[in-house]
């Protein structure tokens, strides 16, 4: 096995350990750099503090030394506050030309004789407190002989505040400076502001920032340097603080950014070269891998072509440029018949194809033609494919593919079984072509989105049209309009889950006919599960289509003539209404008066009202009669129901019936055809009459009340879906067995000659064309009947009375 190349981390891993090296010693060097010039700055901003120190000291010393030549006379007259204007002018001098803001005129006593600062003059009392170093500074000042014959120079602390102080030695009156008799002599002290003296003489020097003289008891800030200031007794009078300069950090500031951008380059010139060596690196484990895969690949091929050119089905032959075998499997010596020792690697073409050739494979031509032809084959340039058949009538199935060394594969399938079923196939779709073309029934084939692709003579001959003007169309049958939707949608359910449906509807014949057929849809699912075609089988049904309509209207003409008695009597009572108006209205006419007009004019209003009474009448039975079906109306079934109730309330009360309704005002609507539900509704309220009849008379003691009773209630509940219509009565009941039964067609449980059992079979497929259904069901001493019809506020309900007010049957 080939080893992986390396990844990119791990192949610039030296790259990287060299550059951090580097950025190490150069940031360690810069760094380095930058502490010896910080401890050189500190070290030179001790050297100037101490400078300044001695420059002050030095300034204090020459002011004390033009002063000491003064008498104390004259020094206190310039520093009493009562100076003449030319003395005055000498402590202007002390001050303005020499910047000394304090002095003081010391006696031999010890009290001061006289104080001058930046206010004013002032006239001193007292004894100087000798704090802050003030009392040693005097006793600094050099003695020879007990006298005070010189000067000094120290620090001292006035009011909290380091001043730099000189004492020197007045002249007494009549002599010099320094040769005063008296041991303790007058002394001159003058003394400047340490911090202003520094800040002065180092204003300008780079070497240190933030000069500072703080109190002896403060706490200086973090990163100054301190040097503790002490007085002439050693006791301390302050601290020097200040922050020394770094210059380390402008080396980094200049010295940092341009390295950085330097470091930058250098690392991605590593990075580069580490990427090209990568890369040249990975091309070459690449190839070496590719080389040793393919190796690996070579050899297993090897392996697996030898496995495959023993178990395949194919024979295969390889053959060169010269046409000669390069390799061969046992399918192919079996398949073609070779003996097995003619068979042998460089075996020539033209020596093999001249054994078959004399065996007869090759058919009746000469055995030289033969070969030659074969050979021009084998030499055909391109892929193709053909058939042989052998000597002994075995189907071979030959591809020839061209290699790229210019040699040929050929590969060989026996195919003779494939061939025989092929021709069983053929003639068993011939005998059922011959079954189906005589088939009087009507059978298509049709693709999913309703493509013809099969239909036999029958369909052609009903529909009067040619075969080719229906395969290969989708309106190949001429639905009439008022069904097209309909069956659309129907044969849209059409899934592998509902495979088969049944249809009933009209079609439009080429002659202009219109004709209703049944079809019988089964849908052809293929390998996948998925709808494929669909095959129906049809017939004509419009002669049974007639028989129904025309067994409904005499159903309807029976429910008729057993309703007219009660309807004789419905109207008998207008009639004697109009008679005796009439006859008012005649009588009224012979008298005279206002009186009398008025009355004729109610009676005339009588017989109008009674005539309307019996139009209405009239209207409704006629409408009742007619033999045509209208299509589906949206109507309210309460208004249905009483109509129902109005033809067969009379009949049934002659008959000693009581009937009982629960009929509401109002409910809602429905889309139905009302003159047919009304017949319903009274085929069940005969029914139930019968019924009644033929379970006997009366007990005793109950002859003068109803033999019975049957009631008729509307249920209109909210949130239903449905209406429901229950027709119940006292006949005794269905016989248990007969229930799964009763809407069959012909079945009857009526003695013979009375019925023929298309009574419940015509209203189950008259409400079930509105998208309804009927329920029957055995109650206490009778039978109960309900009609269920759906409310068109539910759309789906109403799309199943649509179908059925469109004349289509499911």
């Amino acid at each position: 096995m080939s080893k992986p190349p390396r990844s990119s981390t791990g192949f610039f891993a030296p790259f990287m350990a060299l550059f951090l090296l580097f950025v190490g010693v150069a940031g360690g060097l810069l760094g380095y750099s930058a502490w010896i010039q910080n401890d050189l700055a500190r070290q030179e901003a001790q050297t100037a503090v101490e400078q300044g120190l001695e420059r002050v000291d030095s300034r204090l010393r020459a002011i004390a030394a033009e002063y000491s030549v003064w008498s104390a006379e004259s020094l206190r007259a310039l520093l009493s506050p009562g100076a003449s204007p030319p003395k005055q002018r000498l402590a202007d001098r002390l001050q303005v030309e020499h910047d000394v803001p304090l002095a003081f005129l010391i006696g031999g006593d010890g009290r001061i004789l006289g104080v001058l600062s930046e206010d004013a003059p002032l006239e001193a009392t007292g004894a100087v407190q000798l704090e802050g170093g003030l009392g040693a500074l005097l006793l600094q000042v050099p003695r020879q002989d007990d006298q005070l014959t010189g000067r000094a120079v120290g620090l001292v602390a006035i009011q909290g505040t380091t001043y730099a102080a000189a004492a020197t030695v007045i002249a007494e009156p009549g002599g010099m400076a320094g040769t005063s008799a008296s041991a303790s002599g007058p002394v001159l002290l003058i003394a400047v502001p340490l911090e202003r003296e520094l800040r002065r003489e180092l204003d300008v020097s780079p070497l240190l920032d933030e000069l500072r003289v703080l109190p002896a008891a403060a706490v200086p800030p973090d990163g100054v340097a301190v040097r503790p200031l002490a007085g002439a007794d050693g006791s301390p009078v302050g601290q020097l603080a200040w922050r020394p300069a770094q210059p380390g950090e402008r080396l980094l500031l200049r010295l940092g950014p341009p390295l950085a951008v330097l470091l930058a380059i250098v690392g991605g010139l590593l990075w580069w070269m580490a990427e090209r060596l990568k890369g040249a690196h990975g091309v070459m484990a690449e190839r070496t891998a590719a080389l040793a895969r393919a190796n690996e690949e070579l050899a297993a091929n090897a392996g697996m072509l030898e496995v495959v050119f023993d178990t395949i089905d194919h024979g295969v032959s390889v053959w060169d440029s010269d046409l000669r075998l390069v390799g061969w499997n046992e399918n192919f010596r079996r398949a073609v018949g070779y003996p097995r020792g003619l068979l042998r690697a460089d075996a020539e073409a033209t020596a093999l194809l001249e054994y078959r050739a004399l065996r007869g494979d090759f058919g009746s031509r000469e055995p030289a033609e033969s070969v030659e032809a074969e050979v021009k084959r084998l030499r055909f340039s391109g892929s193709y494919n053909f058939e042989e058949v052998t000597a002994d009538g075995t189907v071979l199935e030959v591809r020839q593919h061209e290699l790229a060394t210019g040699g040929v594969v050929r590969t060989y399938l026996d195919i003779t079984e494939r061939r025989r079923a092929e021709a069983l196939l053929q003639a068993s779709e011939a005998r059922y072509r011959a079954v189906v073309e005589n088939q009087r029934e009507f059978i298509v084939r049709m693709t999913p989105d309703r493509t013809c692709t099969f239909v036999n003579e029958a369909i052609c001959r009903f529909l009067k049209r040619r075969r080719e003007e229906l395969i290969g169309h989708q309106e190949f049958e001429p639905i009439d309009p008022l069904d097209r939707g309909a069956v659309e949608r129907e044969l849209a359910r059409i899934t592998p889950d509902n495979p088969t449906l049944t249809l009933a509807y009209r079609v439009d014949k080429a002659d202009g006919e219109v004709a209703w057929v049944e079809w019988t849809y089964r849908a052809i699912l293929d390998e996948n599960r998925e709808v494929a075609e669909i095959q129906g089988v049809g017939r004509d049904i419009s002669e049974l289509r007639a028989a129904q309509e025309q067994a409904l209207h005499l159903a309807k003409l029976a429910s008729l003539g057993q309703v007219v008695a009660g309807l004789a009597h419905e109207i008998a009572q207008p009639l004697n209404a109009l008679s005796m108006a009439s006859e008012n209205a005649l009588m009224a006419y012979d008298a005279d008066g206002v009186e009398a007009l008025g009355y004729m004019r109610d009676k005339l209003e009588t017989v109008r009202q009674q005539s309307e009474r019996m139009a209405k009448i009239v209207d409704h039975l006629r409408r009742f009669n007619r033999a045509d079906l209208p299509g589906l109306e949206e109507v309210e079934l309460a208004a249905v129901v009483r109509g129902a109730l109005m033809l067969s309330k009379n009949q049934i009360a002659l008959d000693r019936i009581e009937l009982l309704d629960e009929v509401p005002a109002s409910s809602r609507r429905i889309r139905g055809r009302p003159f047919e539900i009304e017949q319903v509704i009274l085929n069940f309220i005969t029914n139930a009459r019968d019924a009644i009849i033929e379970s006997g008379p009366p007990a005793e003691g109950k002859r003068s009340g109803p033999r019975g009773r049957i009631e008729v209630a509307l249920l209109d509940r909210p949130g239903r879906s449905n209406l429901s219509i229950r027709i119940s009565d006292t006949g005794g009941g269905i016989p248990e067995g007969h229930l799964p039964r009763i809407f069959d067609p012909f079945f009857t449980t009526k003695e013979l000659g009375k019925g023929m059992g298309l009574g419940l079979s015509i209203c189950y497929r008259a409400i079930a064309g509105m998208g309804g259904h009927i329920n029957v069901w055995n109650i206490e001493g009778g039978a109960q009947f309900e009609i269920l019809l759906p409310a068109v506020e539910d759309g789906t309900i109403e799309e199943a009375a649509l179908i059925g007010a469109e004349g289509f049957e499911a």
